[in-house]
């Protein structure tokens, strides 16, 4: 018969099993869902982008689930701007604070440069994949993925440049983006002693003569902008007689103006190049099965993001940004599912262009 004494010893026994089988339970039972915040531009001016990015992102969420990643479900909190800057910090704050999201990204330099400073303020992980110099100029929470406008701009104008072009015409978007290509191509070209005339052009347009007319003779016209305007100046520029060369920014593959045809014969635009991915073909399978379309490139940036975003967290075990933005920029390098992204010491994640011409 047992003594009392030996009954203690036993249930005490018995409640420390128990416990450490519950802390195991715990550890290996998801307890809460990791939450990412997208903060695109679905709708609007630039709805095309902001969409191609969601696409992206979803089949990397979907593939980071099934693959059990982390030890708990993931799932995107999306958040529409309408293409407007004021959405994009109204949307940010709605995720931090209503929705308790601690890592977000984006697309748009408008959208990222906006949010920038909440996110170093709240101490939140944000991915602004914008081409903007300025986007994780000076922060310890921000990061991109993606291509700079200071490439973009350097190629149009080196084409430029070997065109031997004496009066180059440059069509901006009056956006963020837009101001600082337009600065850059100016600085290039006067470099080489070529003169320049500038336009802005609104991205809700539907007219843009008035802004081709004042430089209908030029030797050159540089169009750089995002928004459903820009294959409407491309048609404009031939309607009007523009007889000179066309160059055009990354719009021209994300707008499909490829499919303008022969309006846009013969015009130069930069392009993300599907050297820059490894097992390119099995993504553009898996992509043209969900969605029934054809990739680009550039539809892999959000899968990326998302896929070094993710391993991170697991890499480090911990849901707190800081511990996450420390291991982001330790990591140097990620080899991917589809892409090797080599972050560099400014939390960059560049993208390099191409410069190819419309055949």
């Amino acid at each position: 018969m047992l003594r009392k004494s030996h009954i203690r010893i036993i249930a005490v026994l018995v409640l420390i099993v128990a416990i450490i089988g519950f802390i195991g339970l715990q550890r290996t039972t998801p307890t809460s869902t990791l939450k990412i915040g997208l903060v695109l531009p679905l709708t609007g001016p630039a709805a095309t982008w902001g969409n191609d990015y969601l696409q992206g992102a979803t089949i990397a969420i979907e593939d980071l689930n099934a693959a059990g990643i982390i030890d708990r479900p993931i799932e995107l909190v999306i958040e529409d701007t309408m293409s407007e800057p004021k959405n994009a910090v109204s949307s940010f704050q709605k995720l931090i604070n209503v929705d308790k999201v601690k890592f977000v990204a984006t697309t748009l330099s408008s959208h990222g440069l906006a949010m920038k400073p909440l996110a170093e303020e709240n101490h939140i992980i944000l991915f602004g994949d914008v081409a903007h110099p300025a986007m994780t100029e000076n922060t310890q929470f921000t990061f991109r993925h993606s291509n700079v406008v200071d490439d973009e701009t350097k190629k149009l104008a080196d084409q430029v440049i070997k065109l031997q072009a004496k009066q180059v015409g440059i069509l901006y978007s009056n956006d963020e983006y837009g101001y600082v290509a337009n600065k850059q191509l100016i600085e290039y070209l006067t470099m080489a002693k070529i003169a320049t005339q500038s336009e802005a052009f609104d991205l809700k347009s539907t007219d843009f003569k008035t802004e081709i007319t004042k430089m209908i003779d030029a030797d050159a016209l540089i169009v750089v902008g995002l928004g459903p305007g820009f294959n409407i100046i491309l048609q404009q520029i031939r309607e009007l007689g523009f007889e000179g060369t066309v160059l055009t920014g990354i719009a021209f593959v994300i707008f499909k103006s490829s499919e303008l045809g022969s309006v846009v014969d013969e015009v130069y635009h930069t392009d993300f190049p599907y050297a820059s991915m490894h097992n390119w073909q099995a993504f553009s399978t898996k992509y043209k099965k969900k969605y029934n379309l054809d990739p680009k490139p550039y539809h892999a940036i959000s899968y990326g993001t998302m896929e070094l975003l993710v391993t991170t967290i697991a890499k480090a075990e911990s849901d707190d940004p800081t511990k996450i933005a420390q291991t982001l920029r330790a990591m140097k390098e990620f080899k991917g599912t589809y892409e090797t992204i080599v972050l560099n010491e400014k939390g960059d994640a560049l993208i390099p262009l191409i410069l190819t011409q419309h055949k």
